[in-house]
């Protein structure tokens, strides 16, 4: 992903990309994980991820992501955090926006 993408997806400009930054260690680098290609299962995890955990403000931006990718109307907080989001996308990373 490019650092463009990234800044957008951490801006909720595209709901189906998930915006995690490293902690802890456990993730190493800030990542991009795409929502519209996850899927669940009940196997193990080949890694140490599954230790990670999610702050509540990163769940509930995730629910509201998942909401959008459903045709689902998203939560008023959703929507007002990603128009207060969106502001701060620094020029470079605003251009062309839907």
């Amino acid at each position: 992903m490019t650092v463009t993408i990234a800044a957008r997806a951490e801006c909720l400009v595209y709901p189906q990309l998930v915006f995690l930054p490293r902690s802890g260690g456990i993730i190493q680098q800030d990542s991009v994980v795409r929502l519209d290609r996850a899927f669940w299962t009940t196997l193990s995890p080949p890694s140490e991820l599954y230790a990670a955990a999610l702050s509540d403000i990163r769940m509930s931006i995730l629910q509201g992501q998942l909401q959008v990718l459903r045709g689902e109307e998203p939560g008023k907080e959703y929507l007002e955090m990603v128009e207060l989001l969106r502001g701060e996308l620094a020029e470079a990373h605003a251009q062309h926006l839907p």
